[in-house]
């Protein structure tokens, strides 16, 4: 029978010094579905994530993308097969307005810049496209962030800290106060082609009648770890 896998991920190891978030990490990621990584602070959830999305390379492991090993690529080249990430801190142009991240995003992709409140409006934030992103309160930066991910049309959707307990509130009529509204919105933006991976912190999300899993990941020694969440983006997908 054939693998539904569409990452997998075995033996992954990584240190930094003395601390070893992650520990023989063994996942795989099926097509079509919504994954909860769960854990505190400093278990490993980022620098999980950083080594599938190439910002960190395991010292040891392999990953693997649709039958082809991904290990140690770089981001850029990740982003090209299907992966996109959003970021923790989001990784925005400040001095730019939301409409023109996306119109940046957009013109990397080679698609057109007219597609930008499209984007916008599928995470409900048009209303703050003529708004400069270094002004936004946090919450929108995030969905302009993932808005930004989504731009390449990936198949799979890494959106870091999307549940962070702290998120404010910013009056959209979709917020990070809410991820189960948050997760069926990207469901909803992305099409029914699109394989996501939802990254929550410190919850389960928990839906009826769809398909969710919690893989809880406790590889953690060390809640005070260096902070590499925050480990600048190269740029948008």
């Amino acid at each position: 029978m054939a693998s539904n896998h569409i990452i997998e991920a075995t033996g992954l190891y990584k240190t930094f010094g003395s601390v070893t978030p992650a520990r023989d990490i063994t996942v795989n990621i099926d097509a079509q579905s919504v994954v909860g990584l769960i854990g505190t602070n400093g278990a490993g959830k980022t620098t999980f994530v950083n080594m599938l999305t190439g910002y960190i390379k395991p010292d040891r492991g392999e990953i693997v993308f649709r039958g082809k090993r991904i290990t140690g690529l770089a981001p850029r080249k990740i982003t090209g097969l299907g992966i996109a990430r959003s970021f923790q801190i989001p990784q925005l142009f400040g001095s730019q307005t939301a409409r023109e991240n996306i119109e940046i995003a957009l013109a990397i992709s080679g698609l057109s810049a007219d597609l930008a409140n499209d984007s916008l409006a599928r995470l409900g934030v048009l209303e703050f496209a003529d708004m400069v992103s270094g002004t936004l309160p946090e919450g929108v930066r995030k969905l302009l962030d993932i808005a930004l991910a989504m731009v390449c049309k990936p198949e799979v959707l890494f959106p870091d800290g999307i549940t962070e307990r702290n998120a404010p509130p910013f009056g959209a009529d979709v917020g990070l106060q809410n991820p189960v509204r948050l997760i069926m919105r990207l469901q909803q933006a992305a099409g029914a082609d699109m394989r996501q991976h939802i990254e929550p912190r410190q919850m389960v999300v928990e839906v009826d009648q769809r398909q969710h899993r919690g893989d809880k990941q406790r590889h953690g020694r060390d809640d005070k770890q260096p902070r590499h969440d925050k480990m600048p983006a190269l740029g948008p997908p």
